[in-house]
């Protein structure tokens, strides 16, 4: 963690969910895989790191939510 591939790995992600934002067609996805990105390019250990890893786990409880919420309909 927090190598050279891992920081750049979040770069792209980052520009992925940003971009799909502006296009207005970002997803859970999206941030998810920015959100997962980000633990590893955190130093191993890390307060950093384990911010990340529990905002990884926020946008997968709204995840949740959010099917939960489509089941109801």
């Amino acid at each position: 963690t927090g190598r050279y591939e891992d920081c750049m790995a979040a770069w792209r992600a980052r520009s992925a969910c940003e971009a799909a934002q502006k296009a207005g067609n970002h997803t859970f996805r999206h941030v998810l895989e920015e959100e997962i990105a980000e633990v590893w390019a955190e130093p191993a250990g890390s307060a950093e790191q384990e911010i990340e890893a529990v905002q990884s786990q926020a946008v997968l409880a709204r995840l949740v939510l959010s099917v939960r919420e489509a089941r109801r309909a």
